[in-house]
């Protein structure tokens, strides 16, 4: 009977071990939804019509040659980046020019791998 308690005990603390990588692994998202577990809301507020990112909205505006990222509020600066215009598809570069939103950073820094100089 001991033995049984003991295999039982072993495989608990195996599938706790398991559950612990895997959640490691795939940083705490649950892939089925795309949901962080446990996500905590900053509290900003979000205008109407644009949609509130994992980890906030980014504005994108052309200045230049510089393409300055803004927080959701158009006002704070959270970034500058030199980029050369030859290396933008005309129609991102008129996106630019009026404006672009990246709803979270993971597809900011996929923006800034592809464009920037």
């Amino acid at each position: 009977m001991r033995k049984f308690f003991c295999c039982i005990s072993v495989f608990f603390i195996l599938g706790i071990l398991c559950l612990g990588y895997y959640l490691t692994y795939t940083g705490g998202k649950d892939v089925s939804q795309g949901l962080a577990l446990g996500q905590i809301t900053t509290g900003r507020s979000v205008n109407a019509g644009e949609k509130k990112g994992e980890y906030g909205i980014y504005y994108l505006q052309l200045e230049g040659d510089t393409v300055v990222i803004y927080e959701n509020n158009k006002q704070t600066v959270y970034d500058r980046i030199p980029i050369h215009r030859d290396s933008l598809p005309k129609e991102l570069l008129q996106q630019l020019k009026k404006g672009k939103y990246i709803k979270n950073k993971r597809e900011l820094y996929a923006f800034l791998e592809n464009y920037s100089s």
